[in-house]
């Protein structure tokens, strides 16, 4: 068993949403079902992931599964949170073999949720996605 199975549960609860967009995402290429708990303890062990689900390789974490290299770039509009400026801009189309994870936030709030193009939502239907607007992307591109 998982060592500490319900502090996991409850990180993924409160911030896993990038982290479960990845492993949908993943799911879809490889037409697999994983098990995103053990994924996500197995990514906090690998430092892909931090234990309170904050997402520090995404790049990382997707060769993890797919064998291959990948660069992850950032598509809005203005800056990010950081003060960098965005890498594309928010109506940026994906290419051919290129994938996409939406990051919405409600106005007055700094949490954002990540959600998949095509409508699905790890959370199910988010107060995000319902009441607020699309203000960032993920663009996952694959380099090797």
């Amino acid at each position: 068993m998982i060592a500490a199975p319900q502090r996991a549960c409850a990180a993924l609860g409160k911030g896993g949403c990038y982290v479960l967009c990845i492993f949908r995402w993943v799911e879809k290429l490889l037409a697999i079902e994983i098990n995103p708990l053990n994924e996500f303890v197995r990514a906090v062990e690998r430092a892909r992931v931090a234990a309170d689900a904050y997402v520090n390789m995404a790049d990382i974490l997707m060769g993890d599964f797919t064998g291959g290299s990948w660069v992850v770039l950032k598509a809005g509009d203005g800056a990010d949170s950081a003060g960098r400026p965005y890498d594309l801009p928010l109506s940026y189309q994906c290419k051919f073999g290129e994938l996409e994870i939406d990051r919405y936030e409600v106005e007055g709030e700094t949490e954002g949720h990540f959600v998949l193009p095509d409508g699905w939502d790890p959370y199910g239907e988010s107060r995000a996605v319902r009441d607020g607007r699309l203000v960032s992307k993920r663009i996952f591109r694959r380099v090797a």
